[in-house]
C-alpha cells in the first residue's frame, strides 16, 4: 500500500507544471532490465540480424533527390547501422520475404486537420510487423515516407518502437523542407541520410531496451519537433553508450573506427546541391558553416562535425 501511495505521489509531484516526473534510466537499472529481457527473449538475443522493411512505396524517396537515391540510401543505411550496432548484420526484406502496404494492413488512417496530409495509425503498422518478423532476425523495423500518428491526441510521430514486441517503424514524411508542399519530400541527399540514420538508430536503441536520455546531449534525447530531432547528436552519451555496449559487447575502438570509415565513405558522395551550400571542403579542420536545419547542406555539415569528433576520440583511445 505504501509503495502504491508513493508511486501515485510521484505521478502528481509535478502537477503544477502539467508534466509527470519521469525517472532516469541509469546503467544499473538498464543492466537489471537487460538481464530479464535476455532471459525472456533468449532466442531473439542470440540472433544477430536487424531486419528492415519498406512500408508502402519507399521508391518515392528518390522523387526529388537523385534517380538512384532509394537503393543508394538502403545500402548506405545498411553499412551505417552495421557500424553503429557493431556485431549485428542488417538486411532489407524483399518482396520474396514479405511485402508491406497500408492497404494490406488495413491501417486506420485520418486526414491531418492543418496539413491535409493522410496519416496512418502507428499501432496498426507495428501489429502487422510483429506477425512477419523473420525467424533469423532480432527485430524488424519498417521505413515509410507516409505520415504516422500514435493516437488521436497526438499530432504526429517521427518513429515508434515496441521493445516488448521487438518491432519499430520510422517515417520521413516530416522531413520535407518548410518551403515545400507538405505532401512532397524535397530534401538534399545528405539531409535525408542524416535524418533517416538518426531516427533509425534512435528507434533501434529503444528495441535494445534503452529509454530516452535525460542526462546529457545524446542520440537518445526525446524530440518533440523537427528542429529538436534533426539537431540532436548522432552519438550516444557515455551512459547510453555503456548500455549499448553491455547489450552487444563490442569493442569501443573498433566501433568508432567502423563509424569513422562509414562516414568518411559517404561525405564524398554528396551532390552539387550539398557542395554549393557547404563550400565543397573535404578538410576535417574546415567543416561547412551553414547552421539552419532546413538548409540543403545541414546534413553534410553535421557529418563533417561527426567525422572530426570521431577522429579526435579514436586518437585519444589509441594514445591512452
Amino acid at each position: 500500500m505504501r509503495l502504491g501511495t508513493y508511486r501515485i505521489g510521484l505521478m502528481f509531484q509535478n502537477a503544477n507544471s502539467g508534466r509527470r516526473r519521469r525517472r532516469r534510466q541509469t546503467f544499473a537499472s538498464y543492466s537489471r532490465s537487460l538481464f530479464w529481457r535476455k532471459l525472456f527473449y533468449r532466442r531473439r538475443y542470440a540472433r544477430r540480424v536487424l531486419s528492415l522493411v519498406p512500408v508502402g512505396e519507399l521508391d518515392l524517396l528518390a522523387a526529388n533527390s537523385r534517380d538512384d537515391a532509394s537503393e543508394e540510401i538502403k545500402g548506405t543505411i545498411t553499412r551505417g547501422l552495421e557500424a553503429f550496432f557493431l556485431g549485428m548484420n542488417v538486411d532489407w526484406m524483399t518482396a520474396a520475404d514479405s511485402t508491406v502496404s497500408f492497404r494490406d494492413i488495413r491501417c486506420t488512417k485520418r486526414t491531418h486537420s492543418r496539413t491535409g496530409r493522410v496519416q496512418y495509425l502507428v499501432g496498426d503498422v507495428l501489429a502487422h510487423l510483429k506477425s512477419i518478423i523473420p525467424s533469423r532476425s532480432f527485430c524488424l523495423v519498417g521505413v515509410t515516407i507516409e505520415d504516422l500518428f500514435p493516437s488521436h491526441e497526438w499530432n504526429f510521430v517521427f518513429g515508434h518502437a515496441l521493445p516488448g514486441d521487438l518491432t519499430g517503424v520510422v517515417s520521413v514524411a516530416r522531413y520535407a523542407n518548410k518551403e515545400s508542399n507538405d505532401s512532397d519530400l524535397i530534401v538534399s541527399f545528405s539531409n535525408l541520410l542524416w535524418r533517416l540514420f538518426k531516427v533509425l538508430t534512435h528507434e533501434i536503441c529503444h528495441l535494445f531496451g534503452l529509454k530516452h536520455c535525460r542526462m546529457f546531449p545524446c542520440a537518445m534525447n526525446e524530440s518533440r519537433n523537427l528542429e529538436e530531432a534533426i539537431s540532436q547528436p548522432l552519438f550516444l552519451c557515455p551512459v547510453c553508450l555503456r548500455k549499448l555496449h553491455h547489450a552487444l559487447e563490442f569493442s569501443l575502438l573498433h566501433r568508432y573506427q567502423a563509424l569513422f570509415e562509414f562516414i568518411s565513405s559517404i561525405v564524398e558522395t554528396f551532390d552539387d546541391e550539398d557542395i554549393l551550400i557547404c563550400t565543397g571542403t573535404t578538410e576535417l579542420e574546415s567543416p561547412p558553416t551553414e547552421n539552419t536545419v532546413e538548409a540543403p547542406g545541414y546534413g553534410k555539415r553535421r557529418f563533417f562535425e561527426s567525422l572530426a569528433w570521431l577522429k579526435s576520440t579514436i586518437d585519444k583511445i589509441e594514445n591512452k
